[in-house]
């Protein structure tokens, strides 16, 4: 929000309203939780597909695919995979 607030700040005639601003907070809200779920989603694939299970066989049974160590952790990389599809959806 700070970084439009900025963008803007020089145009004397541009506003952003208190109700447009928490709307804009959501909406990145929901962007970040968009984005951890689908990196979430796609790891527990990957090591899905790693370990030969596949989500059929089981899905996140067992703490597979729940990150590192079964403890819901994702790692940078994680997030880096999903980060060109979640641009481009924004």
């Amino acid at each position: 929000m700070t970084l439009l607030n900025h963008s803007f700040q020089d145009k004397q005639k541009t506003k952003i309203t208190k109700e447009a601003g928490r709307v804009m907070g959501r909406y990145v809200e929901v962007f970040v939780r968009e984005a951890l779920a689908r990196s979430a989603f796609a790891r527990e694939e990957r090591e899905g597909e790693e370990t030969g299970g596949g989500m059929g066989s089981g899905g996140g049974s067992g703490g597979g695919g729940r990150g590192v160590g079964g403890m819901g952790f994702l790692e940078v990389e994680d997030l880096e995979r999903m980060g060109q599809q979640m641009v481009l959806d924004f």
